[in-house]
């Protein structure tokens, strides 16, 4: 436990970390079922938050997730970045850009108040540099080995001068001070694959900054295809002042699932986020997979959960002494001050609708919300397990959709019943820790509706 946090009961623990929590489905999958076109551009799902009727579409999939059985709500801010903002005209400025992002928290607060059920989880997505792009390397993280930042699609050419002024502070002075070059970090350094951490940290501080400012209850850096984009997404909720929200970091793996999209060992991955919690770099609350092959979440579980029981036998151990690591010299604004009047009206203000979901009494219903309270009191709730696995489909390039596979095949898309017992699967994998489980890219309402009735089996 670190100094100063108080065990949580054992009721309250049995209670929420032998559960599983139902999050939502593929957020662009719902909008552009409903008629909604988000194109291939770097934006994808942020660009509805520039223009009412995206954004009512927005807090409707929000609301159709939670009629589903959700009791979460994931942002689309997943590449809703500062640069991108800009170079797309959706805002003018660094504030008004940051003033979009934390709209995207407001939406899904709106959406939860409407629903009528209690708060729901808002979770604020930050998506990897690679999904800025727009050009597939979020599903390989071919960048994380350049010194510098390719400028995004419709990104003006930045001036030599400007960006020299400009240069990305050492990673050593953005993480905790022992975590570079440490065994972990040496064992994910090996071919230089982060060197781009000074510059991927610059790049999503903002987004982080702002999801926190408009009150995210989680933040979830998701979909990381490399362990670079995991260091990055440290590095800017280390950088947060005041504390921030707990971090969930997500990977997208191969489909034997013991490798990151990348080829780096997921096993690594993890050593490398817990050595970083261990040096006091924010509330590493959970690690997981998404955006991949429903069959490859159970080995990634193995994985991640190996990893995280070893942490904690460690931890237990007698000769464990934490040690506080000092805070950062400076921290990170999340706007230009103006961001929240930049942002368009998403709601009429109701300050109870902005209230974190873990404050409400029925927060008792959902196992993660369980986790935020017990997290809120000063206890230690255990990490845990994260999946959001894709739907199982394989794109037909002579049809130009997606199809589905068939049964026999080792990557078969799981019907309904399936996916319900892959749910199960993974609740047995957590060795009692809670699991978060929901649905990535064309995983829509019936999916989620799918883990909701196996979850509810499970109690």
């Amino acid at each position: 436990l670190k100094p100063g946090r108080q065990p949580c009961s054992s009721e309250d623990a049995a209670r929420s970390m032998s559960s599983v929590a139902v999050l939502d489905g593929g957020l662009a999958t719902w909008l552009e079922d409903h008629g909604h076109e988000l194109g291939q551009g770097h934006l994808w799902s942020a660009r509805l938050l520039g223009e009412p009727t995206g954004r009512a579409a927005v807090r409707d999939a929000h609301r159709a997730f939670l009629a589903a059985g959700a009791c979460a709500c994931t942002t689309a801010s997943y590449q809703a970045s500062r640069a991108g903002l800009v170079a797309a005209g959706l805002a003018a400025t660094d504030g008004e850009a940051d003033g979009l992002v934390q709209l995207s928290v407001r939406l899904a607060r709106d959406a939860s108040a409407a629903a009528g059920r209690g708060p729901a989880t808002v979770i604020g997505s930050v998506g990897p540099f690679g999904a800025c792009m727009a050009d597939g390397s979020e599903y390989s993280g071919c960048y994380r080995r350049l010194a510098a930042r390719p400028s995004l699609p419709g990104e003006a050419a930045r001036d030599a001068a400007a960006g020299a002024a400009c240069e990305p502070a050492p990673t050593a002075e953005r993480l905790p001070p022992g975590l570079v070059g440490c065994a972990a970090w040496r064992a994910a350094a090996e071919g230089g694959s982060l060197r781009a951490v000074p510059w991927l940290s610059a790049f999503q501080e903002p987004r982080v900054a702002a999801l926190a400012a408009a009150g995210c209850d989680l933040l979830l850096a998701e979909t990381l295809p490399c362990i670079a984009d995991a260091v990055a997404a440290i590095s800017a909720a280390h950088r947060l002042r005041p504390p921030g929200p707990p971090l969930v970091v997500s990977f997208t793996v191969r489909p034997c699932g013991g490798r990151l999209a990348s080829g780096e060992p997921l096993a690594v991955a993890v050593q490398l986020l817990l050595a970083a919690a261990r040096a006091g770099a924010g509330v590493l609350a959970g690690v997981g997979v998404n955006c991949c092959h429903p069959a490859a979440v159970s080995p990634a579980l193995k994985v991640i959960a190996a990893s995280l029981e070893a942490d904690e036998a460690a931890a237990d151990s007698p000769a464990a002494a934490p040690a506080a690591a000092p805070a950062p010299a400076t921290a990170p604004a999340a706007s230009d001050g103006n961001a929240e009047a930049a942002a368009p009206a998403a709601s009429d203000g109701n300050a109870e609708a902005a209230a974190p979901a873990a404050s409400d009494g029925n927060a008792r219903t959902c196992p993660l919300q369980m986790w935020l309270r017990q997290h809120a009191t000063g206890a230690s709730p255990r990490r845990f397990l994260w999946c959001c696995p894709n739907a199982g489909e394989a794109w037909d390039v002579s049809g130009g959709g997606w199809v589905s596979v068939p049964a026999g095949s080792p990557l078969a898309t799981p019907g309904t019943r399936e996916l319900g017992a892959l749910v199960a699967d993974w609740a047995r994998l957590a060795g009692g820790r809670l699991v978060c489980a929901g649905g990535c890219c064309r995983v829509g309402e019936a999916g989620v509706a799918a883990i909701a009735a196996a979850a509810a089996g499970m109690l």
